[in-house]
């Protein structure tokens, strides 16, 4: 066997693993200036959440309700937001909410960290998140991922 024998294997070989990869960059965010997302209020994610059907077909209801909706500020002018989830199903949900915190000029200035929260069937959970910025005027609590 001579030398170019030996890397000739190991060359195609390399190459047909280079070949076969697929590369990718960031994809781009796709926004709609149109759309103006509320404010001081609680807002579900994804439609799973949302809509299912209660017996028949046609019977659509959501999954949770929001029982508590609260807004409050401390004595040293920090926002705190308290709200009760309530499953509506006869089965165990998992959610994951976080709250954002907004200026009085609609800048982002603060979120909480995700919070992972499991719901029993027809069973109620308080959550609550503040912030510890004082320019916090308005909030956001999202909700997402319903299994």
């Amino acid at each position: 066997m001579n030398v170019k024998e030996t890397y000739v294997f190991p060359v195609l070989l390399s190459l047909c693993a280079v070949a076969g990869c697929r590369r990718e960059g960031p994809s781009t965010a796709i926004t709609n200036p149109g759309v103006v997302v509320p404010q001081n209020t609680v807002i579900v994610l994804d439609k799973g959440t949302t809509d299912w059907t209660a017996g028949l077909p046609w019977e659509r209801q959501s999954r949770i309700a929001i029982d508590r909706h609260v807004k409050t500020t401390s004595v040293t002018g920090l926002m705190k937001v308290e709200i009760a989830i309530r499953n509506r199903t006869d089965h165990m949900l998992r959610l994951d909410v976080q709250t954002k915190f907004f200026a009085a000029d609609g800048a982002q200035v603060d979120e909480s960290a995700t919070e992972a929260i499991v719901l029993r069937p027809q069973e109620t959970k308080a959550y609550s998140s503040s912030t510890l910025r004082e320019t916090a005027g308005m909030y956001r609590v999202e909700i997402a991922g319903a299994q």
